[in-house]
């Protein structure tokens, strides 16, 4: 029967059952929240694959400009970047770069341009995150925020050793440009903030600036969407997903924007996990980047990332790695998520 009744609502606009389930979900009495997420659950997952077949290679449907998308990480990968490490000339190029394309989409800098400078650490060094806004059309759900982050600083440069950082993460950065410019056409109910963070490397202290002090308060983010090493899935061709652990209904979302491009999403990165090409120690995925510090505020996120691979953190981590059709699934997966995020009701995920 669980069986029928999810084939049925395929059937259906996808978020229909979000609002089917919203007066249960966000009723004040635990033992009847708890049962509706528990009947939400069979609800929705009871047929629907919980991944694409792993063993097929994604296929983008052309949503989105791989090539631009491409171009753009090449960019931030160059060696004239020199790795951009944190308060160096090559971070202060990537800025440059960033700002520039910030103003080409056409989003709103919430100050007097889209920096934010801050201070951080024993040295007093400091950092700059890029921000800029992309206003909602709804006339309540504008007032309210889905962040997407992304880190563009890297490990810089030792002697002659560049480390590129293309999947970590000029990949995420190109990602968050490529998804700004596309919903700069196709605008959504929420206001969008499009946030590439600095010094995540040194400490996510890009992140804590952002929240901290920056003109948007952590009580007007429903979601935070971070975007962290997402251009090679490995011989599987496999992305992780990490924020679904207890939320259902975001693992069902997550789940159906992957089906149109067959993309192998799973959910995973979060605790503390030993990763399949790490022998030394466990990873605690849930403060590997600039999503801990959204959670710790008490903000909803999902975290896009592959596994560890040989390349993370050294010089080979290059361009020419990436898988294009990989990357560009991944990108559109996303985009796919925001939408279906931007479907559900305010108050949805209201705390008690």
């Amino acid at each position: 029967m669980a069986c029928q009744v999810a084939s049925l609502s395929n059937k259906l606009p996808k978020e229909f059952i979000a609002y089917i389930f919203y007066p249960a979900l966000s009723h004040k009495t635990k033992a009847f929240k708890f049962a509706a997420i528990c009947l939400l659950s069979l609800f929705i997952l009871g047929c629907i694959q919980t991944s694409p077949h792993c063993l097929s290679p994604p296929k983008p449907t052309g949503l989105i400009n791989a090539k631009q998308l491409f171009k753009d990480l090449q960019t931030l990968a160059h060696p004239d970047m020199q790795g951009r490490k944190t308060n160096t000339l090559g971070s202060q190029k990537a800025q440059q770069f960033i700002q520039q394309k910030f103003e080409q989409i056409g989003l709103q800098a919430l100050q007097n341009n889209f920096r934010q400078p801050f201070y951080f650490g024993k040295n007093n060094e400091k950092g700059v995150n890029l921000f800029g806004k992309l206003a909602g059309r709804h006339k309540t759900k504008k007032n309210h925020l889905i962040v997407i982050s992304a880190h563009y600083d890297h490990l810089g440069q030792q002697g002659t050793k560049i480390y590129h950082g293309s999947d970590d993460n000029a990949s995420g950065v190109a990602a968050l440009l490529t998804i700004a410019q596309f919903f700069k056409t196709y605008s959504t109910d929420y206001s969008l903030i499009f946030l590439a963070t600095d010094a995540e490397e040194a400490g996510l202290y890009g992140a804590q600036a952002f929240l901290n002090a920056s003109p948007i308060k952590p009580k007007q983010i429903l979601f935070n969407i971070n975007l962290d090493m997402i251009s090679r899935g490995g011989r599987k061709n496999r992305l992780y997903v990490a924020g679904t652990r207890f939320k259902p209904v975001l693992k069902s979302i997550t789940m159906l924007a992957a089906q149109p491009t067959q993309l192998c999403l799973k959910p995973g990165h979060q605790g503390r996990q030993f990763s399949r090409n790490s022998l030394t120690a466990p990873i605690n995925w849930d403060e590997a980047s600039d999503h801990y510090i959204f959670n710790k505020h008490g903000i909803d996120y999902l975290y896009f990332g592959v596994d560890l691979h040989p390349d993370y953190h050294q010089s080979s981590d290059t361009p020419e790695k990436t898988n294009l059709a990989f990357y560009t699934a991944t990108v559109e997966t996303i985009i796919s998520t925001i939408q279906r995020l931007d479907k559900l009701v305010l108050g949805f995920n209201q705390k008690d």
